[in-house]
């Protein structure tokens, strides 16, 4: 026997079973009722002599969960057109106004923060304006040379500049202009 010959023996053996466990539950269903209640089933006689299947014609009333009774609607009171356009009107202006005090409070806490971001530039411009002598960063080196004694070409040729701006920056250091 091949193993193909054997896979096929075994898939009709489980086709097989699936049928016969079907048909045993079916068979099952058949006999046995369905009953709501787990009670047994009992053969009750009539004065008549028939015998009754156990079905309960007239089942027990058994109290169950009351519910309230249904609450009439309230009778809405006529309106007038106009209190009912005024009502429109006072529930939109409401509505607006909490809107705007939702943006105003937004508003107040940005001037909040910006306040504090002037703040911290004031002071920064006040630490980066104790440091400078009002001097141009472009012309600082220059001038720390002319303080130095170096002659106007000497700086000139180091710095980058020309030798009437070296002169400038000579004057200026001479006669101390250059400090504020």
């Amino acid at each position: 026997m091949s193993l193909r010959q054997l896979l096929w023996l075994l898939v009709v053996l489980c086709v097989g079973f699936a049928a016969w466990q079907l048909l045993r539950a079916l068979i099952v269903a058949r006999r046995t009722p369905s009953r709501a209640t787990g009670a047994p089933k009992a053969t009750v006689v009539d004065d008549d002599g028939a015998e009754d299947d156990g079905f309960d014609y007239a089942p027990e009333l058994r109290p169950g969960p009351v519910s309230p009774p249904p609450v009439a609607p309230q009778p809405v009171p006529e309106r007038s057109p106009e209190s009912f356009q005024l009502e429109l009107e006072a529930r939109h202006l409401r509505r607006e106004v909490a809107e705007l005090r939702a943006l105003v409070s937004r508003q107040h806490a940005e001037i909040d923060a910006l306040q504090l971001e002037v703040a911290g530039l004031r002071t920064q411009l006040e630490d980066a304006g104790a440091g400078a002598s009002g001097v141009s960063p472009e012309y600082s080196e220059s001038l720390r040379l002319a303080k130095q004694g170096m002659s106007a070409e000497e700086i000139a040729a180091r710095c980058g500049i020309t030798v009437a701006e070296a002169e400038l920056v000579l004057s200026l250091a001479g006669s101390g202009g250059a400090q504020r």
